[in-house]
């Protein structure tokens, strides 16, 4: 995958213990920034944190991705229905006016959490999370949230057995 889709830029690739990994660290980022069960909104286009984000959002609470392409307007009226606590979003960039979508977005709702998916080494934004820079405070080999017995008895068929498969990979 390329972040900028510079013609120097070196194509990025994750296995799937890799992507197990940035899935939980997702899940335990947005557990610690929006509580139980938060709403994670996103506009993002198809990078690997895109997945990450996807997955992540769904282990923690409920994933809203949204088409980039919508007026402000529009974005807002869906992130107040979700009531989406956290926006994950794609930072400047040349061809995609996502970031000052975002920007006015989290001018206009104050509470909303703007989470910035940037090259590494961008430099930082008053008031905005850099997902590169937060996930690494998050551990990837296991889920620091907590959830109910009933949900855990309902996961674990599902998810250990794909989990442990995809790490022998």
């Amino acid at each position: 995958m390329l972040l900028r889709g510079a013609d120097d830029e070196q194509p990025r690739s994750v296995n799937y213990a890799q992507l197990l990994g940035l899935v939980r660290q997702s899940a335990n980022l947005f557990s610690s920034l929006g509580g139980t069960r938060p709403g994670v909104a996103y506009m993002l286009p198809t990078l690997i944190e895109t997945h990450a984000v996807l997955w992540g959002a769904e282990t923690a609470g409920y994933a809203v991705p949204i088409n980039f392409l919508l007026q402000p307007d529009h974005i807002k009226s869906l992130l107040e229905a979700s009531e989406a606590k956290i926006l994950v979003t794609l930072g400047p960039h040349p061809q995609l006016d996502i970031w000052g979508k975002s920007l006015e977005l989290k001018r206009q709702l104050p509470h909303l959490i703007l989470i910035r998916v940037a090259p590494p080494g961008s430099e930082p934004v008053d008031d905005v999370i850099d997902l590169f820079d937060a996930l690494a405070n998050q551990p990837d080999d296991r889920l620091a949230m907590l959830i109910n017995m009933a949900e855990a008895m309902i996961l674990q068929p599902i998810f250990i057995p794909v989990a442990q498969q995809a790490c022998q990979n």
